[in-house]
């Protein structure tokens, strides 16, 4: 194996690592590096979920899709980036409407 490919390995084992400590920001800088130098869909994706993971949901979207624009079969990717869809579509108007109802909120005839 390469010495790049070691430091490689290294740096994206690290940010697995990280995230599983709940250490995202940390976890997605190391796997930054790691996809930088190995763009594969599973760094791709790994880089994504640690991305979400900080918040930064438009980012994480964009990883996700490029994992799976090299890897449309990626099962992982897939089912991330309908998890992020799904919690960023809005809010039916009917859904709202019983929330508020059954909060108390009622809406009441002008």
């Amino acid at each position: 194996m390469t010495e790049a490919r070691v430091e490689r390995d290294a740096r994206h084992e690290a940010g697995l690592r990280l995230f599983e400590a709940h250490r995202f920001e940390e976890a997605a800088l190391e796997l930054r590096a790691s996809l930088e130098a190995n763009p594969t869909s599973e760094c791709w994706n790994d880089w994504a979920a640690a991305e979400a993971a900080c918040g930064r949901i438009a980012e994480a979207i964009k990883g996700f899709s490029t994992a799976l624009s090299l890897e449309p079969g990626n099962r992982q990717a897939l089912e991330n980036l309908h998890y992020l869809e799904k919690r960023q579509a809005p809010k039916p108007a009917f859904n709202i409407l019983q929330e508020n109802k059954w909060r108390g909120r009622e809406c009441q005839p002008g």
